[in-house]
Order: C-alpha cells, then structure tokens, then sequence
C-alpha cells in the first residue's frame, strides 16, 4: 500500500491524522488496525510530506483532503509540480479542475463545493466562470 492508498484508508477507517512537528498523530491511536499501522510506518514520510504540501493549498476544506479523492488531489498536485505551477491560486484552480474533469466526481458530495470554488477563483483571474449554470443541469 502506498501512501496516497494508505490516506485514503486512514479517512475511510474515520481517523484522524495531523502533522505535528514532523511526525504523524492518528487518532484515536487504539483503533488503528495492525495491516494499516504497517503501512502508515512504511509511508511516514511521503504522508508527512503529501500533508504539509496540502495545507498550503488553502483548499475550501478541512486539512486532510476533507473527504476529498486522495489519489486526485495527489496526481493534481503531482502534475502542477512537473510544469512548475508554484502560484497557490493556480495549484487550487489545477486541484479543482482535474477533480471536476472526472465524470464519477459529479456525484461526490462536495462536488457543487469544488463547481463553486472553482467558479469563484476563475472568475477572480480570468474573469468569466469555469463552468457554466446550464452546464450543471442535471449534476447538482
């Protein structure tokens, strides 16, 4: 199991994970089961750097992806790495599209969150909407 898998088992499970002077707290602690606090040791520091990336985001949603795709959001920003994105603004906007641009994200309960987001910071820097209302019939 890799790390974006290992996250996203640790929401499944509904624990709670934080960086905290770089090591991982995971609560509650006792109800890790043994197969995931292996792969939690294996995965320590890619989870301690795929989280420290995130919060940068200033994404709508909480630290921790917020139940948002874990493997998206990581391929997102893994790509936004590979062609030099640095702009927070733009980070986000490539997070948000990439999510929206899979059809099974549009019936993810943050998906009318995510069309919201990103119509707000588009029209913020470009100046018109990322995705239309007639767009959306049907979706929300």
């Amino acid at each position: 199991m890799g790390p974006a898998e290992t996250l996203e088992a640790i929401e499944k499970s509904q624990l709670k994970v934080e960086v905290v002077d770089s090591n991982l707290h995971i609560s509650p602690s006792g109800s890790i089961p043994p197969d995931l606090r292996q792969a939690i040791k294996s995965n320590k520091e890619e989870i301690v750097a795929i989280l420290t990336s995130e919060t940068k985001l200033s994404l709508p949603f909480p630290i921790g992806f917020g139940g948002l795709p874990i493997k998206q959001v990581i391929a997102s920003l893994g790509w936004s790495d590979s062609i030099g994105h640095t702009d927070p603004i733009d980070r986000t906007l490539n997070v948000l599209a990439w999510l929206l641009n899979d059809e099974k994200f549009s019936t993810h309960p943050l998906y009318q969150g995510v069309v919201e987001k990103i119509n707000y910071l588009w029209e913020e820097e470009y100046g018109y909407k990322y995705i239309e209302d007639d767009e959306l019939d049907g979706k929300v």
